[in-house]
């Protein structure tokens, strides 16, 4: 007697199949989280580096246009300048953060109280400098006061970025900014 012949997929065939595609799932999913994760410490970076740039480039544009730039020694954490509007201001490291502070009732003095910082607590600040030339008066042979180099100020920044639970990325930026109006 012959036997009908029964398609389909045995208990054996099943459990092998199941197993299989509860494996490559799993391995899917590990990647996914992995690279979900990864996205998000690049984004972290990224805004903490923008931010950082925007500091920077406000700061360089500030410095730049503004004048009566004050003697700053070599690595100097704190500097003073009258703004393109007349009010003095001084960029200074407060806390991890980089703080400007206007003479808003243009007096000429800069209380602390005015602060501001320009930096998100995202971005952590550990060192903060200001190295000056040309803003050192000099006795000229005529006997004038002058300098013979138009001044400039080297900004530099080192901060660390939060990329996440205990993962932080460190960054150096330093630039060069030359007063826009000629001071010789």
């Amino acid at each position: 007697m012959l036997r009908p012949k029964h398609s389909g997929f045995s208990l054996v065939e099943l459990m092998v199949a199941t197993g299989l595609f509860a494996t490559v799932m799993a391995l899917a999913t590990g990647a996914y989280l992995l690279m979900i994760n990864v996205s998000r410490e690049t984004q972290a970076v990224a805004t903490g580096i923008n931010n950082l740039s925007y500091a920077l480039e406000y700061m360089s544009r500030n410095i730049m246009t503004g004048r009566a730039y004050q003697a700053c020694p070599d690595g100097d954490i704190s500097f003073a300048f009258t703004n393109a509007t007349g009010q003095r201001a001084r960029y200074s490291l407060v806390a991890g953060a980089i703080h400007e502070t206007l003479d808003t009732d243009r007096d000429g003095t800069l209380a602390d109280e005015t602060s501001v910082a320009i930096t998100e607590p995202l971005v952590t600040i550990d060192a903060l400098s200001f190295t000056c030339t040309g803003t050192y008066p000099r006795t000229s042979a005529s006997g004038g006061t002058t300098d013979a180099i138009q001044a400039n100020v080297r900004l530099g920044i080192t901060g660390r970025v939060s990329a996440g639970p205990e993962k932080e990325r460190t960054l150096y930026v330093q630039t060069l900014v030359t007063m826009r109006a000629p001071d010789l």
